[in-house]
C-alpha cells in the first residue's frame, strides 16, 4: 500500500473546514480520532491544529475490506463499523 500526501488545494481545504465548524460553532471534542494514514492524520492536524489528534488503528481495517479478506473477517470488521456509528458522540 502506499500512501499519497495532501496537495496544496487538499491542505487549504482542511484548514477552511477547522475554521468553519469553529464560525459555526459546531462542537469539537478532543481528542480528534483519525486512521493511521498520513492524509486523515494531516487533515486533522491542519483543521484542528490545537486538539490532541488520536490514530486509531480500527480504520486501516475498513480500508482492508477492499481486497480479499475472508468473508467472516468482513462481518467482524463492519459490525465494528456499525458498532463505532450508531455510538452517540460526547459534547461536552
Amino acid at each position: 500500500m502506499s500512501q499519497r500526501n495532501l496537495s496544496e488545494a487538499g491542505r487549504r481545504e482542511a484548514v477552511l473546514f477547522g475554521q468553519l465548524l469553529r464560525y459555526w460553532q459546531i462542537p469539537v471534542v478532543s481528542p480528534i480520532i483519525a486512521s493511521p494514514f498520513c492524509r486523515t492524520i494531516e487533515t486533522a492536524q491542519l483543521a484542528f491544529p490545537n486538539t490532541y489528534i488520536q490514530m486509531d488503528p480500527f480504520w486501516f481495517d475498513i480500508y482492508s475490506l477492499d481486497g480479499k479478506i475472508p468473508i467472516n473477517e468482513q462481518t467482524k470488521i463492519l459490525s465494528n463499523l456499525q458498532a463505532v456509528l450508531e455510538k452517540s458522540p460526547h459534547i461536552e
